[in-house]
């Protein structure tokens, strides 16, 4: 029989042990809390400039979620979070100025960031809601030309353009899952805003002297979104999972073009924003999955009358991401 403390003596705490592995899961908790804040902020103040947006959104997703069947053991579900990141590439540049810059001179490969995070939780047993953000951001890409002038000095004339594309979209939802024998799949619907920015940045230099032009062009759009996400074990134990989907969203907007740091003009138009999905699914353990794909992303915008860049271009994205599943 263990010794008990004395009358009015005070018992002596016994530290709590936990291994690497409860500490690790603890951690990786702790990061998904922390960048899911941080992220889904950044987020979202990109997309405060739409007029009543954040407001549409959420009156949209109670209208969503009215009406679905809540039972006792959903509210004990689990939330889902789902991070994923990669390096992203694009042919836009050359795709936007082929027309424009002469033959025989390109751009090299633009080359960028891709992001994305989920949170879901299940309503009921078939149903569930989702919030998701994306991000894509590449890194300026130059085009330098020098033309030999044939004064005596050593200043040469030149000639630059830079341009850097970025994007931003943010939704909100519900699903519902179907099993089809081993294969879970789910059919989503929701709201969704984005924002795509195109900066072009042009440099001529004569004899020394430099002029430079700045625009930026910039859509804000709103709109629908259809998904599905297909999960199939490819494996005997189940832990190894072939994953895929896609979405579509058409949204409806404003183009606006001006000198950067400026107002400048507004068109209305639309944008048609896609992407596509297929990778593998490693389960470490029962909260925790690994994953790891390659996926295509692309902007589509119209504007009444044509225009100038991303306004009348497809801007298409391919990106290898790895990421992470937690369950908390």
């Amino acid at each position: 029989m263990a010794e008990q403390p004395a009358c009015g003596a005070t018992a002596t705490p016994v530290p709590h042990k936990i291994g690497i592995h409860e500490f690790l899961l603890v951690a990786c908790r702790s990061f998904v809390c922390v960048a899911t804040i941080t992220v889904c902020g950044k987020i979202m103040d990109s997309l405060t400039s739409f007029q009543g947006i954040a407001s549409t959104v959420s009156i949209g997703a109670a209208a969503l979620a009215a009406g679905m069947p809540a039972t006792e053991a959903a509210a004990q579900e689990p939330f889902d979070v789902t991070i994923d990141g990669g390096i992203a590439f694009s042919d836009f540049s050359n795709q936007t100025f082929e027309d424009k810059i002469g033959s025989g001179l390109s751009f090299g490969r633009d080359v960028g960031f891709f992001g994305s995070i989920a949170v879901s939780r299940q309503i009921s047993d078939a149903w569930d809601w989702r919030v998701s953000g994306s991000f894509i951001g590449m890194r300026e890409n130059t085009l330098s030309v020098e033309f030999d002038d044939d004064d005596d000095d050593d200043d040469d004339d030149s000639v630059s353009l830079d341009q850097q594309l970025s994007g931003f979209s943010a939704d909100v939802g519900i699903g519902r899952k179907i099993m089809m024998g081993k294969t879970e799949v789910r059919l989503g619907f929701g709201l969704v805003g984005a924002s795509y920015n195109q900066e072009i940045a042009q440099l001529f230099v004569f004899d020394g002297k430099g002029i430079g032009f700045e625009t930026d062009i910039e859509y804000r759009g709103f709109g629908a979104k259809l998904s599905a996400d297909v999960a199939h074990p490819i494996s005997a134990d189940g832990r190894l999972t072939l994953i895929g989907g896609g979405s579509v969203a058409p949204t409806n907007g404003d183009f606006e073009l001006g000198p950067s740091g400026s107002s400048g003009i507004t068109l209305d138009g639309s944008a048609l924003l896609s992407s596509a999905y297929l990778g593998l699914s490693m389960q470490r353990n029962e909260t925790t999955a690994l994953r790891m794909g390659v996926r295509v992303d692309r902007f589509d915008g119209k504007v009444d009358g044509g225009g100038f860049g991303i306004l009348d271009e497809a801007a298409t994205t391919t990106s290898a991401f790895v990421g992470l599943n937690i369950q908390f």
